[in-house]
């Protein structure tokens, strides 16, 4: 990319917890990658994992790819242009009742007392209020997963912007929102937090979490 786009301009994993790129966007245009989104279940051989591909320019999400080579599923989209699995289109789930959702999300590295209690808080909402909850282990497969209508609502706190960003444009083509869970407007990828649904379900699903 670098050699076809010298000025553009990255945001990435690898590069940012070395220090030499940081987290945010600007203006120019924006590579946001995540060679291995799902590093553990890759140490683990557990399947679900995928590298994850998205570009931006003045700081609107335009194109995210994702690709999982293990279930060898690729999903990409364009804005304006639809989403789509291995070339298939794609639609998110227009379920509106909360006790019929699958849910999804993850758990923080930070595994202090406070961040569990936190933690088992919103899960015990979740568990009274929703049918189930999955924790697949790569926030990128997860929103797109809401993107193909398997999961109805993907909640996350704690995750970055290269975990999320192509998700974010396949789901919103797919015809879901992203939001900020705790109503920040407009929404920020890189602001460390994500509800992802369609829009009805989403509204809903913002009154059982609990603000940090």
């Amino acid at each position: 990319i670098r050699r076809h786009y010298p000025s553009h301009s990255f945001v990435a994993e690898e590069g940012t917890s070395l220090g030499t790129l940081k987290e945010e966007l600007t203006d120019m245009p924006t590579w946001i990658i995540d060679p291995i989104d799902g590093t553990t279940n890759f140490v683990h051989k557990y399947p679900l994992l995928c590298v994850s591909i998205a570009f931006a320019d003045k700081k609107e999400l335009i194109i995210g790819v994702v690709y999982n080579p293990i279930l060898n599923e690729l999903f990409t989209a364009q804005k304006g242009q639809g989403a789509f699995l291995n070339g298939n289109r794609i639609h998110a789930s227009q379920q509106t009742e909360l006790k019929a959702s699958l849910i999804s999300t993850g758990f923080p590295y930070d595994r202090s007392d406070k961040s569990v209690d936190y933690l088992l808080g919103n899960f015990k909402s979740f568990l009274q209020n929703c049918r189930e909850i999955r924790r697949g282990g790569s926030a990128a497969l997860d929103v797109c997963f809401v993107a193909a209508g398997r999961l109805d609502v993907y909640y996350e706190r704690g995750i970055h912007a290269w975990d999320i960003a192509a998700g974010c444009v396949i789901a919103r083509e797919a015809g879901a929102v992203c939001e900020d869970p705790f109503g920040e407007n407009p929404f920020d990828v890189c602001g460390r937090r994500i509800i992802v649904g369609n829009k009805d379900l989403v509204q809903k699903f913002k009154k059982l979490v609990s603000p940090p």
